[in-house]
This record gives structure tokens, sequence and C-alpha cells, in this order.
């Protein structure tokens, strides 16, 4: 039932979650920390992720891989959304 109602608006969310993937801070002291201090909660490539990973869990990879893989493609193409 919730695999049949979601494919509907993974041609939406799936571009929107990556999208929020790729938005990382510019940290100018990354490469002079000498810890790994983990990433916060509440970036919005942690919430991407997460979000992304739990609708692969929750509909199956092989389902949400094929709209990953499309829109993917889409913003390799078209560098200016990356």
């Amino acid at each position: 039932m919730v695999r049949k109602v979601a494919k509907k608006y993974l041609n939406r969310l799936v571009p929107q979650l990556l999208e929020m993937m790729v938005d990382l801070d510019d940290d100018a002291e990354w490469s002079t920390k000498d810890t790994i201090e983990d990433e916060e909660d509440d970036s919005n490539a942690v919430v991407g992720e997460s979000s992304l990973d739990r609708l692969a869990c929750a509909l199956g990879g092989k389902t949400v891989l094929n709209y990953i893989l499309t829109t993917v493609q889409t913003m390799l193409q078209n560098r200016k959304l990356l």
C-alpha cells in the first residue's frame, strides 16, 4: 500500500533529498583540525542522507535506486544544481 502511494511522490522527493545532500558548508579550518568532530545532526546534508536512507529502507533499495540514478545523471549534466 505504502509503496503504491509513495511512488507518485518519488519524482519530487528524491531530487530534493539529493539537493540537500550537496548543500555543504565550507569549513576553512577543516584541513588544520587535529580531531574529527561529529557532523551536526541538523545540517542539510545529514538530514538529506538520513531521509534518503529511511526512504530506501521503507520502499526497498531497488525502487529508490532508479530515481536516484536518474536524478544524479540530471544533476551532473546540469552543473548549476551542484
